[in-house]
């Protein structure tokens, strides 16, 4: 009866994707295998510390570009006669 739930996390471990090759790897090293809803719960917080990092890695190149834009594109223009920004008098 054992037999089944162990067939489960089996075929569930090898329908991921190679992202997951740690986690699999983890898993498969226990003895004996968890239950599938803990497996389940390891692979979803696998998910979540590569969704995290992918995105602080973007946030992170964002703010360096705008850093790098602004500090490049010189002071903002400020019209003398209407006291508008992005603007002069003569443009």
């Amino acid at each position: 009866m054992e037999r089944i739930p162990q067939d489960q996390v089996m075929q569930f471990l090898r329908g991921l994707n190679d992202q997951y090759s740690n986690v699999r790897s983890n898993i498969l090293m226990m003895d004996p295998l968890p239950p599938i809803p803990k497996v389940f719960s390891y692979v979803v917080q696998q998910e979540r510390q590569v969704l995290n990092s992918s995105l602080i890695r973007n946030l992170n190149f964002e703010v360096k570009g705008s850093t790098i834009n602004v500090a490049s594109s010189g002071p903002t223009p400020i019209c003398s006669y209407c006291g508008g920004v992005k603007h002069t008098i003569d443009v």
